[in-house]
């Protein structure tokens, strides 16, 4: 996603990854540079189990699309943690809130 940071910043949008993995003391993630959005720990698992997505001790891979009054527009849960939708495709669900 930090190729279409340009596209994000302009439509309004905040991109934000949310983890159950404890990153810190690594250098996994957090620390990459081509990562330029907040990555929130989610330790209690609080968070993925409001959205319904945990399955077992881990949560699916999802993907939520939320507009400025909290309401989910869109949404991508994967049940194969290797699957992500294409950033266009998000990108396409962001800048169609603004229609």
């Amino acid at each position: 996603m930090s190729r279409y940071e340009d596209r994000i910043e302009a439509s309004g949008a905040q991109f934000f990854a949310i983890s159950t993995d404890d990153f810190s003391g690594t250098s996994y993630i957090p620390n990459r540079p081509e990562i330029k959005f907040p990555i929130l720990y989610d330790a209690s698992r609080e968070t993925v189990e409001k959205y319904g997505i945990l399955n077992g001790k881990l949560p699916n891979p999802s993907t939520f699309v939320i507009d400025a009054d909290g309401i989910i527009r869109w949404k991508q849960v994967n049940e194969n943690y290797t699957s992500r939708p294409p950033a266009e495709t998000v990108l396409a669900q962001v800048e169609g809130l603004g229609s």
